[in-house]
C-alpha cells in the first residue's frame, strides 16, 4: 500500500493540513478527505479499527477507502471501492467490503482482492412442493421425494393451499384467487428460512398449518439436488448487508455468506442493526410491523442458527420534551460484553439489559438536549445526539451536534467536551473506539479526527463539570459491567 507522507514531530498534537503538519499541544489528528481543487469534500459511508487498533480503514463518498495509521495521523494506503458495509478478519489480514454493486475480499498484506469462492451462493430456499390451478384452487400437485414437504409428513398431492405466513410469527397471506406464478413467488426465500402453509386438506373443510423450514436446491453438474439445512459455523467476524429483503451476513475472512434470514416482527429497512462482541448474534431496532406499527422493539437473532433468542418490546425515543415512539434513534450498539443494548435517542442514551430484556437505565448525554425539554421547545438539529461509541475501558463517546462529550459509562458522569475546531460546524457522522480502547476517531462532514485518549487523560473542566452535575445522572450501577 502506498504511503502518503511522513509523520514527524514527537508526542505531537498533529493536524494534517491539505499534508502539511501542524503542531499543537496534545495527541490529536485530523486528516481531510477534499475534493480537489474545491472547497467540500467527502462524507463518511463507513469506518472500521483492525482488531490490533494499527489502522483504521474509511470508506467515503468518492468510492474509496483509505488506510489510517492513527499512531502517526498518515494515510497509509488506499483501495478503490464503494462499501456501505466493511469488516476485518479477527487476524487482521483480510477486510471484507460489500458495496451497492460488488463485495470485495481485500488481503491487507499485498493490498490487492482475492477471490471468494462460495458454493452455497446460488442456493435457492425450497419447501418441496409443485402447484396446479383446478376449478380456483391452487392445488398441491406433486412432493419431492427428501424435501422439508414431505418430511413434515403434514402435506399430501391434492391439498388445496390457502394461505402463506413468513417466519414463525409473520401474518398470514391468502393466496386464493392467486395464479401458480403469484403464489411461487410469496413461497421464496432463502435455506434455513422458515415459512408456514395453511392448507385444506383433501376431503375435508378444515384448515391445516404445517411450519416448514427450507432446504437448500443447488445446482451441480449432475443436475439439481436438495440438501438440508445446516446452521452455521461463525468462527470469524462478520459484515452485514440486506439482500433480497433478507439480513445476511458474510464471512471477513473468506466473504462466504455465512447466514441470512427474514425479521419476523419488526420492520427493518434503515437497516438499524449490531452486531455483538462474538460476532454469534445480531440485534435489529425497528417498529413493530403488528399489531401495534407505532411501536419499536429489539429483535435478536442467533446467527448461526437463525433462531431468535430474544424480543424486547417498548423501545422508546425520546425527543425533547416528548416520551413516546417517535423516528429518532442515533446509533445502536452492545456493550462490549454483550450484556447491555445502547440505544441513542435524541436526548441520551439508553441501556437495555438483554437478560431483563428491558430498558434498565437513561444516560442523560446532552444538558442541552434538557434545557430545551424544559423549556417545552423543540430541539434543534445541532443539539441532538449524532452517535456514539463505548470503549472496551467503559469510556463512552457521544457526538452531541458537532462536539465529543466524553462520559463514564459506569457512572454516567460527564468527565470532557474534546476540542475542535471553528470549521467543525457539521454534525457528527460516525464515532469509533479503537478495539484496545486506546484511540476514538470521530467523522465531521469531510475530516477525521484521531485523538489518543490513554494519552489524553480527560480530566473535567471545572464549569464544565459544574453544568453538569445536575443535568447527568451520578450512578448507573445496574449497568456497569
Amino acid at each position: 500500500m502506498r504511503t502518503i507522507h511522513r509523520a514527524f514531530l514527537l508526542a505531537a498534537f498533529t493536524f494534517v493540513f491539505c499534508g502539511v503538519p501542524t503542531v499543537l499541544a496534545g495527541t490529536h489528528h485530523l486528516i481531510r478527505f477534499i475534493r480537489p481543487g474545491q472547497l467540500s469534500g467527502y462524507a463518511l459511508e463507513t469506518m472500521q479499527f483492525s482488531p490490533d487498533g494499527s489502522i483504521l480503514a474509511v470508506a467515503t463518498t468518492d468510492g474509496v477507502v483509505s488506510f489510517i495509521s492513527p499512531a502517526s495521523g498518515e494515510k497509509v494506503g488506499s483501495h478503490k471501492h464503494a462499501p456501505f458495509s466493511i469488516s476485518f478478519s479477527k487476524d487482521g489480514t483480510r477486510l471484507l467490503m460489500i458495496g451497492r454493486r460488488s463485495t470485495e475480499l481485500l488481503d491487507m498484506q499485498v493490498g490487492i482482492p482475492v477471490d471468494i469462492v462460495d458454493s452455497k451462493r446460488n442456493d435457492t430456499g425450497v419447501i418441496g412442493i409443485s402447484l396446479n390451478l383446478k376449478d380456483g384452487k391452487l392445488l398441491i400437485s406433486k412432493i419431492r421425494s427428501g424435501s422439508p414437504a414431505e418430511k413434515s409428513g403434514s402435506i399430501s398431492v391434492g391439498d388445496e393451499l390457502v394461505a402463506v405466513a413468513p417466519g414463525k410469527a409473520g401474518d398470514y397471506r391468502k393466496v386464493v384467487g392467486f395464479s401458480v406464478n403469484d403464489t411461487l413467488e410469496a413461497l421464496r426465500g432463502r435455506p434455513g428460512e422458515y415459512v408456514r402453509l395453511k392448507t385444506v386438506p383433501k376431503g375435508t373443510i378444515e384448515d391445516n398449518e404445517v411450519l416448514i423450514r427450507r432446504a437448500a436446491l443447488r445446482t451441480t453438474a449432475a443436475g439439481s439436488e436438495i440438501v438440508p439445512f445446516e446452521e452455521s459455523t461463525v468462527n470469524d467476524n462478520v459484515a452485514w448487508c440486506i439482500s433480497d429483503g433478507s439480513q445476511a451476513f458474510y464471512g471477513a475472512k473468506d466473504g462466504v455468506m455465512a447466514s441470512s434470514f427474514r425479521l419476523e416482527e419488526i420492520a427493518n429497512n434503515r437497516g438499524s442493526h449490531a452486531i455483538s462482541p462474538d460476532n454469534k448474534q445480531c440485534a435489529f431496532l425497528g417498529r413493530r410491523l403488528k399489531p401495534n406499527d407505532k411501536e419499536f422493539a429489539i429483535e435478536i437473532v442467533d446467527i448461526g442458527t437463525r433462531e431468535r433468542i430474544a424480543f424486547i418490546r417498548n423501545i422508546e425515543s425520546r425527543n425533547a420534551g416528548t416520551l413516546g415512539p417517535v423516528s429518532a434513534f442515533w446509533g445502536f450498539h452492545y456493550s462490549p460484553d454483550g450484556k447491555y443494548l445502547l440505544v441513542g435517542t435524541w436526548s441520551g442514551i439508553q441501556v437495555v439489559s438483554i437478560e431483563e430484556g428491558k430498558e434498565i437505565h437513561q444516560i442523560d448525554t446532552s444538558e442541552e438536549a434538557k434545557r430545551f425539554a424544559k423549556a417545552g421547545e423543540k430541539l434543534t438539529k445541532s443539539g441532538r445526539i449524532a452517535e456514539f461509541s463505548l470503549s472496551s475501558q467503559n469510556l463512552l463517546a457521544v457526538g452531541i451536534g458537532s462536539s465529543v462529550r466524553l462520559f463514564d459509562f459506569g457512572t454516567g458522569k460527564y468527565l470532557h467536551t474534546l476540542p475542535k475546531r471553528d470549521e467543525d460546524d457539521k454534525v457528527i457522522t460516525g464515532i469509533e473506539f479503537s478495539p484496545e480502547g486506546k484511540w476514538l476517531a470521530y467523522y465531521n462532514n469531510d475530516r477525521l479526527h484521531l485523538v489518543d485518549v490513554e494519552e489524553f487523560n480527560p480530566k473535567p473542566k471545572e464549569e464544565d463539570q459544574a453544568a453538569a452535575t445536575d443535568e447527568i445522572p451520578s450512578t448507573l450501577e445496574s449497568a456497569a459491567p
